[in-house]
């Protein structure tokens, strides 16, 4: 999995494979679950060597990717049957810190179905089960997010935070390899098209034979499925034989009944091979590339990596074009396919399936870099802290994101930049900072970089932890605004903020550039709580981009601004 500690930022958007040896020897990961969302990584270690989705590679359910909380509070409750009653044991039952999703902690249900989660720092909390049965998992007081109650905790324990949990629907069907498949491994996801939720089987191990599988416990409500071959050597669909979400077949399921005879039936794809090198090493061994099908929604993402001698592979790629991207390493630069800076001056490489496309090379150049140090607001230097570099000219993209982890002097060095105009961002559990201390980047100062030379003295001061119950006492009483839940989200996304008295209040939506998105809020309003729904449109009423953007409310002239994730 990832090397050291989660990364806090952009979830490297565009990862869509998924490494099944990882699921095979991490015993944490169930035989399945409902994806939760917490802040991810923006990009992947060297040391993956097979990317998983956003989605995936922060799952809940991977408890070492999981920031366990640290502090004198507690939550308590108990789960039961909603037919029939008594406690369901073995229910796993999670709180997560709205104002810093990163920290959290679970417990599992004892054989009455108690539980009691620990050690819990002061503040709001989302609560939900996270079972591996039968029974579809809820929300505190709601079965979704925008109607679930927030839990309060202080340095005590917050008790009768109870769940009732109903068995769910299940969808079965048979997969189907043409050909002669090899072994493989693919997983079919069930999405929930109203809360746009992933549930899914264990994947399923193909070896010749039609392979059965199940996706259980899921809610009422209307799904459409969609196979990841994990291997990439089949084209990847929506159910039934459809390439698009938007065409893909709805299956409208009721919780308690079993929907048979949803079968797959995949093809071979296409395959784009060629070498990366460089005019110094010769052949670059361990260099990830991505082939992205060329139309408006990056709906097909596949991806390879180039062997000892420098050769890369991209399989199971649909008839069309496709453009390749070289995301490079720690020393040579990213590039698109001819040499090309951006998606735009990229070479689009046209494919059949399923024969191959050969000769797509790719020659490197060592890249240039960004060095500074982190300190704490006494300027004491602190280490694992998570530097990212933007290049400005892909703005949400994860493409031209790398980074560094500050070591014990507080010192990083982001290398194997291409030639361009970055945003700098250093974080820790909970909070950020853009270069030139600036929390919204728009004002943030660009760094210029020159292949293949430094950048040095970037230097960041940023305050760290967890806010104990005598600093939240000491915060400004005219306005709180809380971390906008879900994060990541898709399609829509609640902020809530408190007035402590009247005031003109405006809430804005922001992009990394600065633009302005949208005006949720722009009145005279009240002291009282308000929760505002941004639907991830734009003023024009279009749906924005995948990627961060900034919202940001101001009360009587003080705002304050914090990020959420747009995923796709």
């Amino acid at each position: 999995m990832v090397k050291g500690k989660a990364y806090c930022g952009l979830i490297f958007v565009l990862a869509l494979g998924i490494c099944a040896s990882a699921w095979a020897s991490d015993k944490i990961v169930p035989a399945q679950h409902k994806i939760k969302w917490v802040r991810g990584s923006p990009f992947l270690q060297k040391e993956v060597k097979t990317p998983l989705p956003p989605y995936l590679l922060h799952s809940e359910k991977t408890q070492g990717l999981t920031q366990v909380a640290n502090g004198t509070g507690a939550i308590s409750g108990q789960v039961t049957k909603a037919v029939g009653g008594g406690g369901i044991a073995g229910v796993i039952v999670r709180a997560h810190l709205c104002e810093c999703p990163s920290y959290s902690n679970y417990d599992t249900t004892d054989a009455s179905g108690n539980y009691t989660i620990p050690d819990l720092p002061a503040g709001k909390y989302t609560v939900w089960t996270d079972n591996d049965s039968v029974y579809t998992d809820v929300y505190y007081n709601d079965e979704t997010w925008q109607n679930a109650d927030t839990v309060t905790v202080g340095s005590g324990t917050t008790s009768g935070i109870n769940f009732s949990l109903r068995v769910g629907a299940k969808i079965t069907g048979t997969l189907t390899l043409t050909g002669s498949p090899y072994v493989m491994t693919v997983l079919i996801w069930a999405i929930d098209t109203l809360t746009n939720e992933y549930f899914y089987d264990m994947p399923i191990t193909y070896s010749g034979d039609n392979a059965t599988y199940t996706i259980k416990r899921l809610p009422t409500g209307e799904y459409k499925l969609k196979t990841n071959n994990m291997f990439m050597g089949y084209i990847d669909e929506y159910y039934d034989d459809k390439s698009t979400w938007a065409s893909a077949d709805l299956i409208s399921v009721t919780e308690g009944s079993i929907y048979p005879s949803k079968d797959i039936t995949l093809d071979v794809g296409a395959t784009i091979e060629g070498t990366v090198s460089s005019s110094t090493k010769g052949p670059i061994e361990d260099i990830m590339l991505w082939a992205y099908y060329v139309d408006d929604k990056f709906e097909w993402i596949h991806f390879g990596y180039t062997d000892a001698s420098g050769n890369y592979s991209i399989t199971g790629l649909r008839s069309g074009s496709w453009k390749v991207f070289c995301y490079g390493d720690t020393t040579y630069a990213w590039e698109w396919y001819n040499d090309a800076s951006s998606w735009n001056g990229a070479t689009g490489v046209t494919v059949t399936a399923p024969s191959t496309v050969s000769g797509k090379d790719f020659s490197l150049e060592v890249g240039g870099s960004i060095s500074g140090h982190v300190y704490d607001q006494g300027t004491s230097p602190l280490s694992g802290c998570n530097v990212l570099a933007f290049d400005t000219s892909f703005g949400w993209s994860g493409q031209g994101v790398k980074g560094d982890e500050t070591n014990a002097s507080g010192y990083y060095k982001i290398t194997g930049l291409r030639t361009g105009s970055y945003f700098v961002e250093a974080s820790t559990e909970c909070h950020w900072m853009w270069w030139n201390d600036h929390t919204n980047p728009q004002d943030a100062d660009p760094v210029s970089v020159t292949m293949p030379s430094d950048h040095s003295g970037i230097d960041f001061y940023l305050t760290t932890g967890v806010e104990t119950e005598d600093e939240i006492a000491q915060r400004p009483t005219e306005f709180e605004l809380s971390q906008n839940y879900p994060n990541p989200f898709n399609p829509g996304t609640e902020i809530e903020y408190t007035l402590q008295k009247s005031a003109q209040v405006s809430l804005q939506i922001y992009n990394l550039l600065g633009q302005k998105v949208k005006t949720l809020v722009n009145e005279y309003q009240s002291a009282s709580s308000y929760h505002i729904v941004w639907d991830g449109k734009n003023e024009q009423g279009k749906t924005a981009s995948s990627g961060i953007y900034l919202y940001r409310l101001e009360v009587n002239g003080v705002s304050q601004a914090k990020r959420m994730v747009l995923l796709k």
